[in-house]
């Protein structure tokens, strides 16, 4: 009987000490930190202000040749989002700003064209981010390109002037090839021509037809990329083809 009992209480301090350590694992896991979830990649911040610029040459002479699409561009993007350019002598420029989207928590923007001649379009660039205190990274670059077709788009964040005078003078006067630009074709001049006839040539009949719908097409990208805070869709979004041929 006396061994029986042992036996007996024995079982019952085992269930007990089963109990009691299974109490004591549930305590643990409720005290231990989740395991780390993996993180989403975030998109940089931006500023909350951004600048666009339009490359192009003052003057009636010029309004209309394939050089000067930056600031055909500069011109729609002002006129789809309201606003009117105003001549700041100071930062040798006509510049448009005003805020998109919410009055509050919108993004300001300023379209801006120099008022020097394109290949001393740096200055102005320099002058206007100075004035507002912006980094390089809140400035977008609209220019023209002989290398890719008529009405395509190549939006890139860097990279060398790749021989454009403009973009160049951009460059020295930044100190950097770190800043955002969007070349908009104007087709490959011809064998029998020279590309500073063609650059500073305008237009032709057929590209003036759809001249417009390209410049449309434009200043969409470029209002997405003022109001879109992950770069990476703008750019995506803007080197796929716009549907506008020659």
């Amino acid at each position: 009987p006396l061994e029986s009992a042992i036996a007996k209480a024995q079982k019952r301090q085992a269930k007990r000490q089963q109990k009691l350590a299974k109490k004591l694992q549930k305590q643990q896991q409720k005290q231990q930190p989740d395991a780390p979830r993996q993180q989403q990649p975030v998109s940089a911040s931006r500023p909350g202000q951004l600048v666009l610029v339009g490359l192009g040459n003052i003057g009636d002479k010029y309004t209309m040749t394939r050089h000067n699409v930056g600031f055909l561009v500069a011109d729609t993007l002002a006129e789809r989002l309201q606003l009117q350019f105003a001549q700041q002598r100071s930062l040798q420029a006509w510049v448009a700003s005003g805020t998109v989207g919410d009055p509050e928590k919108g993004r300001t923007i300023h379209i801006v064209k120099s008022t020097t001649m394109m290949n001393l379009s740096g200055e102005s660039v320099r002058r206007v981010l100075a004035a507002h205190s912006l980094p390089r990274s809140a400035v977008l670059v609209v220019v023209d390109d002989v290398a890719i077709p008529f009405g395509a788009l190549r939006m890139r964040l860097k990279g060398s002037a790749g021989g454009h005078n403009g973009l160049r003078d951009i460059e020295r006067q930044l100190g950097s090839q770190e800043y955002a630009r969007l070349r908009v074709g104007v087709g490959a001049a011809g064998a029998e021509r020279d590309l500073i006839d063609h650059v500073l040539g305008e237009f032709d009949r057929q590209e003036q037809s759809v001249l417009p719908h390209v410049l449309q097409h434009v200043s969409e990208r470029c209002e997405h990329w003022i109001v879109e805070d992950d770069v990476q869709k703008v750019i995506e979004k803007a080197n796929t083809k716009p549907g506008v041929s020659k």
